[in-house]
């Protein structure tokens, strides 16, 4: 009886995966919308990515530090404690 459970639980899990991507008004999914503008933004010279997993800047990030007048946001307090031990190795280039 257990591993009936266990079994449809897993099928449940795995077959509802994937499934939340919303349809937006244009008929694309959302989910594919995201990645897509990701992957722009990530391309573009001038948008701001995490330096220490070259993630691309979302809005709702609140690490950060400043150095030198120039403001570095960050994706996760790991990244964040990462680039302030050594912040001349995640320099600009």
């Amino acid at each position: 009886m257990k591993a009936i459970l266990l079994i449809s639980g897993l099928v449940l899990t795995l077959t509802s995966c994937g499934n939340n991507s919303a349809k937006s008004t244009d008929g694309t999914t959302t989910m594919h919308t995201d990645a897509h503008k990701e992957v722009a933004e990530a391309k573009d010279p001038n948008a701001k990515v995490d330096p220490v997993c070259d993630m691309p800047k979302k809005a709702d990030w609140t690490e950060f530090s400043v150095v030198n007048k120039d403001t570095t946001w960050f994706c996760s307090p790991h990244c964040k404690e990462t680039f302030d031990k050594d912040p001349a190795k995640f320099a600009k280039k």
